[in-house]
């Protein structure tokens, strides 16, 4: 058994690495037992004598599906949870995300009909329009909808005088 304690730690460094990580090609041991300088372990290195082991990690793969069964809704029970309802998903967001759903349901209603854009001045912060569901029904069967004293999706742009 040749003696390469030295060599070892000398490419650990070289290949930045740990001395355990550190590989020598167990048929050419002779020529990095002979090799005492730097630059001799570069040589090597290039020449794909000596390399480094690739890091061990951890798996993703549990996590991936741990979260796939979360995306099912499982492992989300009451056992699971820490935090009060408005600390899991706070009433802001959720308010954010509503909104935003109904606010992009009144411009697709509106881009199916004629040019009224100008017409909607933000309803959605009264109250009269607070679900999505009218919104899709109305634009998919062609209903009308009623906003302040505005009737959306009727004809004549003049009768649509918001004050």
């Amino acid at each position: 058994m040749t003696d390469v304690a030295g060599q070892r730690r000398l490419a650990a460094s070289l290949l930045k690495c740990g001395v355990n990580r550190v590989w020598f090609d167990p048929e050419r041991l002779s020529d990095i037992e002979n090799a005492i300088s730097r630059e001799d372990l570069r040589g090597l290195i290039t020449e794909g004598v000596i390399k480094a082991h690739q890091k061990k990690g951890v798996s993703r793969g549990r996590a991936r599906a741990r979260t796939a069964q979360r995306a099912y809704g499982h492992r989300k029970g009451a056992g699971k949870r820490k935090g009060a309802q408005g600390a899991r998903t706070p009433s802001k967001q959720a308010w954010i995300q509503k909104i935003r759903a109904i606010r992009k349901a009144l411009v697709d209603v509106l881009h199916t009909r004629s040019n009224q854009e100008s017409v909607l001045v933000r309803p959605t912060y009264s109250g009269c329009v607070s679900l999505k569901r009218p919104l899709h029904t109305c634009r998919t069967e062609g209903r009308r909808i009623a906003f302040f004293h505005i009737i959306i999706l009727s004809p004549p742009l003049s009768y649509m005088v918001s004050h």
